[in-house]
């Protein structure tokens, strides 16, 4: 068991009954799993680092800002060679950015976001999740909560799952998401 907490990443065992000693000594928002590979992928406030067997490793990001204010990093249930970060940098602007793995041994590279992602509460609602049957679907929220479709040319169509025109919407402020494993169609309920 990892947990990402305010002091840091903690690494348990004995099916959490204990903790080990502190393993990054940074503030953490997220951590990811492999579901296949010896692979976890933290998400801290000095960047992203890997840890493959014993060592950890900081992953390197084109554009990462030096005090990112929440960064949530996600891999694909359906294929765990696929990683997603998305951070926000800090106060005034926020600015958003978004990354993607294809693969285990590429680096990542920057995606499109939504035209319309409010990022300015970042450090406060913030959450990225990837839908479990499809590597290439991929949840954001922030302020609203978006759904992303990658091409097969690397192009996003993204639309907000929270916002209405009509007035019906859902309450602003995405903190998180989750799948009803019993829904072969993988819709999210946020």
């Amino acid at each position: 068991l990892f947990a990402a907490t305010t002091a840091g990443v903690f690494e348990g065992a004995a099916n959490g009954k204990t903790w080990a000693s502190l393993r990054l000594p940074y503030r953490a928002w997220s951590i990811s799993i492999h579901p296949e590979a010896d692979e976890v992928l933290a998400a801290t406030q000095r960047g992203i680092f890997r840890l493959s067997g014993d060592v950890w490793q900081q992953v390197m990001l084109p554009g990462l800002p030096e005090q990112p204010i929440r960064i949530a990093i996600c891999h694909a249930p359906s294929d765990g060679d696929v990683v997603y970060i998305f951070a926000a940098g800090p106060p005034p602007d926020f600015a958003p950015q978004l990354w993607r793995r294809e693969t285990m041994d590429c680096s990542f590279t920057p995606c499109a976001l939504p035209r319309d992602l409010i990022s300015k509460q970042a450090d406060y609602d913030w959450f990225a999740a990837v839908a479990p049957n499809n590597p290439d679907i991929l949840y954001l929220g922030a302020y609203d909560a978006h759904r992303g479709i990658r091409s097969p040319s690397g192009g996003w169509d993204w639309s907000n799952l929270t916002s209405k025109t009509d007035g019906d919407c859902i309450h602003a402020d995405q903190h998180a998401i989750a799948f009803d494993p019993s829904d072969q169609i993988g819709r999210a309920h946020v």
